[in-house]
């Protein structure tokens, strides 16, 4: 046997190779032994329990939380697809080709890469001419636009050409309606053209007058039932008055009206 010193006076007496500062880092931990107990039977060594350090939460729930990996996902970090990452069943991309060329289908299989898929319009069911399709380039009317073409028969500026041009002033009351049929027209308080409560038949009646109507008018006589009773020529007794006395007869043939100086004569 050998002697032993009472107590341990250094950290290699205790055979631990932790220095006296990585031992102060737990210098107020709470762990009761049982926690401590844990570490019990660990193999990870310092270094990889390192990989811990400033991690906020359950690293097994982030890991859940994350994509598998997989080889197209990692083809696609960089922004690029290759090639061989286009596929259509048991069919990829077998080449990277040239630029300019398509991958053109044969309808069996993979396909292959060609100068060019699109050689004329007519490959897209298209029948209009490459000049046809230019007389769009700069067009900036709207497919709405365009579409108020739907209809149109022949060349829409021809039709506008034989339009009468916007009414304004007297006649713009008369663009959409209908002046009453056989009426005299006339300009309204308002300046517009307008009908009269005149017919033409009415207005007829004016025909072959050579003067001023009025002035004719104010130079005919009056109607008067005595010159009525003229017109045939003859005057009947009772037309022939002094006063209030008449011929109140007519009389013989032969005889005359006499008078007696005072009354109706006799």
């Amino acid at each position: 046997g050998h002697w032993l010193a009472p107590y341990a006076t250094t950290l290699a007496d205790l055979a631990l190779t932790a220095t006296a500062a990585e031992l102060n880092i737990m210098d107020g931990v709470t762990a009761t032994n049982v926690e401590l107990n844990i570490i019990d039977g660990v193999t990870a060594t310092t270094a990889e329990l390192n990989y811990v350090s400033g991690v906020s939460s359950a690293i097994q729930t982030q890991m859940d939380a994350k994509q598998a990996l997989n080889a197209n996902l990692t083809d696609l970090a960089d922004g690029t697809l290759t090639a061989t990452k286009v596929e259509n069943g048991t069919y990829f991309i077998s080449a990277a080709g040239t630029s300019g060329q398509v991958w053109t289908s044969d309808g069996t299989g993979a396909g292959a890469w060609a100068t060019s898929a699109i050689t004329t319009l007519p490959t897209l069911g298209v029948t209009a001419t490459d000049a046809e399709l230019n007389i769009m380039d700069g067009v900036t009317a709207t497919a709405a636009e365009i579409n108020y073409v739907d209809g149109v028969t022949s060349a829409v500026q021809t039709q506008l050409n034989a339009k009468q041009a916007t009414v304004t002033g007297a006649a713009s009351s008369i663009v959409t309606n209908n002046l009453d049929a056989s009426r005299a027209v006339i300009t309204a308080a308002n300046g517009k053209v307008a009908v009269s409560d005149v017919t033409s038949a009415e207005l007829g009646y004016v025909d072959g007058v050579t003067s001023a109507i009025q002035t004719q008018l104010n130079g005919k006589q009056a109607i008067d039932a005595n010159l009525t009773d003229l017109l045939d020529g003859e005057l009947l007794a009772s037309r022939v008055e002094n006063g209030e006395y008449f011929i109140n007869s007519a009389g013989t043939s032969g005889k005359v009206w006499t008078s007696d100086g005072s009354g109706a004569g006799a």
